[in-house]
């Protein structure tokens, strides 16, 4: 038996039919809901797809029957604990995780498991499911508040916690997240240096591997990710991405050197691959913790791309040069983000973990295109203004 795109009045299980199902040539009469469709999926591949979803977000009571023995606590102490312990029904599950109003038939879908011991089975009115992560141990437990985390860091306690504020357990928070978001990557990556200067133009041709590598330490700047004294490498996927972290202008000569990485565990932070798993609900990788933890991460992002004075920079950095020794601590080798001065991809890396490959020399030129760009701009404002021009009179 098969269910097609259009049996159910949901936007996410459609798309995900489209997306998992087999595509016809033609349009063709679904049997199940008796539509004209395109899509059709195995009702028993998406039913188990929708159950392992269910079963990221939400537990049942028959997997640990922790609300019963909770029920049965209070009930001997006289405690309400309703309020602090919520459930849920598959309705309402449904609804949540779906945006499906009351659908009879996609109940029968995920209710229909044969499994032994299948958590499936029942109603859809049974209240025997919770929300662990949100709801149980509440929001602040798998959730970090970046604003707050901001403020702690940089305003109440710089080195040390305090009573109020532990910030390893807050950060903690993250590690399931970075996991997901981990992945192993063998790329050539770019690094460069202004070399406008004969002197500097010099010292990089006479040794290239180390005047274009990693800064040595009494050299190391204070960065948004790196304090003073502390060196990380900064890298990019192209030579054009990396021109312009280092502000170079056109006609300033230029030293890039390649480098290998092989290999290497790094948390991919850029924003698409946040997006692609946390709005993905059947995606294994899209669980309650990366749900809760994509608004902080997001946060994170924002700060990490938004232009800071350099007089202001020495306390802004704070938050993300603590987050990134974190990363660092947890193992990895270092991170990826997106470029914030165009749309390429930058890398972090904790140590020197790369090979090198060779440099070049060379002068920053105008991009065509966006000489081309600019004209065209200019042009088109010339003639709207000739337009309004020609209307007013």
């Amino acid at each position: 038996m098969y269910v097609c795109e259009n049996c159910f009045d949901s936007d996410v299980i459609n798309e995900h039919i489209i997306k998992v199902g087999r595509k016809f040539r033609a349009d063709f009469i679904c049997k199940e809901c008796e539509n004209r469709s395109r899509y059709r999926v195995d009702r028993n591949i998406l039913a188990d797809d929708v159950r392992s979803a269910i079963t990221r977000h939400f537990s049942n009571d028959g997997q640990h029957g922790l609300y019963a023995s909770a029920s049965t606590m209070a009930k001997e102490e006289d405690d309400d604990f309703s309020d602090i312990l919520s459930t849920y029904n598959l309705i309402g599950i449904s609804y949540d995780l779906f945006k499906i109003d009351y659908n009879e038939k996609f109940y029968k879908l995920i209710l229909d498991d044969p499994g032994y011991d299948s958590l499936f089975t029942g109603s859809e009115y049974d209240e025997g499911w919770m929300n662990i992560g949100r709801d149980w141990d509440g929001s602040s437990f798998i959730e970090l508040e970046w604003e707050d985390f901001c403020e702690n860091v940089m305003h109440k306690a710089r080195f040390f916690d305090h009573a109020q504020f532990d910030r390893k357990k807050e950060l903690s928070k993250l590690d399931e997240t970075f996991y997901t978001l981990s992945k192993r990557i063998t790329k050539t990556l770019y690094r460069a240096r202004k070399a406008n200067e004969d002197d500097k133009l010099l010292l990089i041709e006479s040794n290239p591997k180390e005047e274009l590598g990693i800064a040595r330490p009494h050299k190391a700047g204070h960065n948004r990710f790196s304090p003073s004294g502390i060196p990380y490498v900064y890298l990019s996927e192209d030579d054009k991405t990396i021109i312009k972290e280092i502000r170079a202008n056109v006609g300033d000569r230029v030293g890039i050197a390649k480098f290998q990485i092989d290999n290497l565990n790094l948390v991919d932070l850029r924003k698409n691959t946040l997006d692609l798993i946390s709005k993905d609900l059947f995606n294994e990788k899209c669980t309650a913790q990366l749900k809760c933890s994509a608004n902080t991460i997001s946060d994170f992002l924002i700060d990490i791309t938004k232009p800071i004075n350099k007089e202001d920079n020495h306390l802004e950095y704070i938050p993300t040069q603590i987050v990134s020794e974190y990363i660092w601590s947890l193992g990895y080798d270092g991170f990826i983000f997106d470029s914030s001065l165009c749309s390429g991809t930058n890398y972090v890396l904790f140590r020197p973990t790369y090979s090198y490959v060779d440099y070049e020399i060379k002068k920053v030129k105008f991009n065509k295109m966006r000489i081309d760009s600019i004209f065209y701009k200019i042009l088109s404002h010339l003639m709207f203004l000739a337009r309004r021009f020609y209307n007013l009179r």
